[in-house]
């Protein structure tokens, strides 16, 4: 689940494609928000799978929408902290470019306007028995 949107504005290095987290289903283009909401689900389940397989604990996280110029594409990262039994850090992070096409033409301006659309990730309300994987 994702909590409230903090805008950035901002440069965007290229990005390497290192995990597709979901795929777009629906053809039509759609709002910044209701992308986040697809990439939700997702995110709970690998915070989830994380967890269990590593005897983590879910910090915190991070959905990240960057606007790459001339190139219409948007850049997609998920950033997800954990903690281990000893105390230590452990990031988890995934990546991928999708097409600007999946968003409407007022999300891709507001999009443009600010560079950076970052969303908090919080925990999942769920436990692991209650996702397919």
């Amino acid at each position: 689940m994702f909590s409230k949107v903090i805008a950035i504005g901002g440069a965007l290095l290229a990005v390497t494609v290192t995990y597709a987290l979901f795929r777009i289903k629906r053809v039509s283009p759609i709002l910044l928000h209701e992308l986040a909401d697809r990439y939700s689900e997702g995110s709970d389940k690998i915070i989830l799978a994380e967890m269990e397989r590593g005897e983590l604990t879910f910090i915190s996280g991070r959905l990240t929408f960057d606007y790459v110029p001339n190139s219409r594409r948007i850049a997609v990262k998920t950033e997800f902290y954990f903690q281990n039994t000893k105390g230590e850090w452990i990031k988890k992070m995934h990546e991928e470019v999708l097409s600007s096409r999946v968003l409407t033409k007022e999300a891709i301006n507001e999009l443009v306007e600010v560079q950076r659309v970052v969303y908090e990730i919080d925990a999942p309300k769920q436990t692991a028995a209650n996702i397919t994987y």
